[in-house]
C-alpha cells in the first residue's frame, strides 16, 4: 500500500516583510564589519566586534525567520517537521494512536511558546495560532501538532474515523 499524502499544511513563523529586514541588516552590517577592517588595516578592533556580533546575530535572525512547520497527513499517520532544525519528519503512525482530535490551545501556558516545546500538556510542535491536533498515544504520551486548518483536519479525521 502506498504511502499516499492525504492533507498537507505549510506554516511560517513570521512576516515576510520580517524576514526582509534580516536579510537587509544581514548584508548592511557584512558590508560595514568589511569596510571597518578595511578601514582598520586589517586590525581587529572593539567596532569590527560589535559588528561582527552584530552580523552573527542578525544571520541567526535570518534562519529563524525563515523556519517552517509542515505537517502532513497519510494513510498511515501524521507527520511533522520544522526544517532546518528537525531535517527528517517525526511520524506519529495511527497504531500508536489511542486518541486524535482537534482542539484549542494556549501555546504561553501550555507549552511555553512556540516551536517544538515540552509543557505541561505534553510536546507540542506550535507555529502561530490556537488550534491544534491532539494525539494521544498508546502510552498515554501526549503530542499537540498546531494547525491553522483545522475544519480541513477534523473533516480528513472524520473520514478516516478517527476523530474522538
Amino acid at each position: 500500500m502506498a504511502n499516499t499524502i492525504l492533507f498537507e499544511e505549510t506554516q511560517g513563523s513570521t512576516k515576510k516583510f520580517i524576514v526582509d529586514f534580516f536579510k537587509i541588516m544581514t548584508g548592511v552590517l557584512l558590508a560595514a564589519f568589511v569596510f571597518n577592517l578595511i578601514y582598520q588595516k586589517w586590525n581587529f578592533t572593539d567596532i569590527s566586534g560589535v559588528l561582527g556580533t552584530a552580523f552573527i546575530v542578525s544571520a541567526l535572525g535570518i534562519v529563524v525567520t525563515n523556519t517552517k512547520m509542515v505537517t502532513q497527513i497519510r494513510e498511515d499517520g501524521i507527520y511533522v517537521r520544522f526544517p532546518p532544525f528537525q531535517p527528517g519528519y517525526q511520524k506519529f503512525l495511527w497504531k500508536d494512536m489511542k486518541q486524535v482530535y482537534i482542539r484549542r490551545y494556549n501555546a504561553l501556558s501550555e507549552y511555553m511558546g512556540w516551536g517544538i516545546r515540552i509543557g505541561p500538556m505534553g510536546k507540542g510542535y506550535v507555529v502561530a495560532g490556537n488550534m491544534g491536533i491532539q494525539i494521544v498515544l498508546r502510552n498515554n504520551a501526549k503530542v499537540l501538532i498546531g494547525t491553522q486548518q483545522s475544519e480541513k483536519v477534523d473533516a480528513i479525521l472524520k473520514a478516516m474515523k478517527l476523530n474522538g
